[in-house]
């Protein structure tokens, strides 16, 4: 027996993650489908026959242009294979500036689309929704905002719940573990360092990060600071741009969730990493910083109250969050102090956070995500446009 052939294409580590859970799925309701994709070795892993492994993680607008060539080789790759080997289903998992081109692609070879994981046009894009609904036959979303954000706007869209309930629910709290291998004292205090996944992320977050670190273990001398890297390359990267700090200073690789755990409270780039400090309910303090050039033409398109998916989701700023210029290591450190100096505050901060996991809906988001996928492969839903 021969199962639905599926096209899935990630192009940074979250989404990665998110489509690794939903390959698993998709092998589980079926496990005859056969998964080719774009990504790294979590959805090799996961079963995925990998068209080309990549990180294609590239942050803000300027910083894109460098990576147009391998970008433009690999769209021809997928171009051939949408061409010579058209799968019955394409689900492209966010990174919108590559795969909204995919998209177009897929419509021209008549292959169904399912996005998986909204493009954050509710900030950035609103006149991509047109374009969107022409082109993607159902929009499966994680976050809980965005059903209601495409409303009336001609696309099909489905929310699903965040697939990292269920990551969470998986996983054990090796915090404990994490405190002795740094040598810890059972009362010790520790704050957390996430400064993302990408490399010029890093560049620009990490050393303003230190030198927060390094205002607020002068009020704390006691405090003891880990910064959690996503990959043995970026534990690299940390350790170099550490310098001096790096005798106050521990770095971990791949286990953010257990620094998040074991820390009293974290300072964290936005992105997706906030959401699940936000369901750990670690108190934090939300940074952002991009190019010049970058800052000047998202301050022109992005449009949202909020930078941080906690704040986006609870609908209120529940955690601070300090964006560009207001990101400096004095800002950065004021808003830590603040909370680490008042236990009512880091109190109101955790229940606020709790809400907001609350509000993530169900807890099987890759399993529903998968049985939309199946039934989009086995119908033929695509449309020419």
């Amino acid at each position: 027996m021969t199962g639905p052939r599926i096209l899935i294409v990630a192009g940074e580590p979250s989404g990665e993650n998110h489509a690794a859970r939903l390959a698993r799925a998709l092998r589980a309701e079926d496990p005859h489908c056969r998964l080719f994709g774009v990504g790294g070795s979590a959805m090799r892993e996961a079963g995925v026959h990998l068209l080309a492994e990549v990180d294609l993680g590239v942050i803000g607008f300027a910083e894109v242009v460098r990576h147009l060539p391998a970008l433009r080789r690999l769209q021809q790759q997928l171009g051939r294979f949408f061409r010579d080997e058209p799968p019955d289903l394409f689900i492209p998992v966010d990174y919108p500036g590559f795969n909204l081109r995919m998209c177009r692609t897929a419509r021209r070879h008549e292959v169904p689309v399912m996005y998986y994981i909204s493009p954050q046009v509710w900030a950035w894009g609103r006149a991509r929704v047109k374009k969107i609904a022409r082109l993607v036959d159902r929009m499966v979303t994680i976050l809980p905002f965005e059903e209601a954000f495409y409303a009336g706007s001609g696309v099909d869209v489905e929310f699903v719940g965040h697939p990292l309930l269920e990551s969470l629910d998986e996983d054990e709290d090796n915090s404990g573990a994490l405190r002795e291998s740094l040598g810890m004292v059972a009362d010790q205090r520790l704050i957390g360092l996430l400064p993302g996944s990408r490399e010029s992320e890093i560049s620009r977050m990490f050393p303003v990060m230190l030198s927060a670190a390094d205002r607020i273990r002068r009020a704390f001398p006691e405090l003891r600071f880990v910064a959690a890297a996503w990959s043995d390359v970026r534990a690299r990267q940390l350790a170099r741009l550490s310098g001096s700090s790096s005798s106050w200073l521990d770095i971990v690789t791949g286990d953010a969730r257990t620094v998040i755990r074991a820390s009293e409270m974290v300072l964290v780039a936005s992105g997706t990493a906030t959401l699940e400090t936000a369901c750990l309910e670690t108190p934090m303090v939300v940074l952002y910083r991009l190019s010049l050039l970058s800052w000047l033409i998202g301050r022109a398109v992005v449009r949202v109250p909020h930078i941080a998916l906690a704040n986006l989701v609870a609908g209120e700023q529940v955690v601070p969050e300090l964006v560009q210029h207001d990101a400096t290591p004095e800002r950065i450190a004021n808003e830590a102090l603040r909370i680490l100096e008042s236990p009512e505050r880091q109190r109101e901060m955790r229940e606020a956070l709790k809400r907001v996991r609350g509000r993530l809906g169900y807890r099987d988001a890759s399993r529903r995500a998968a049985a939309i996928a199946l039934s989009l492969a086995r119908s033929g839903a695509g449309r020419t446009g």
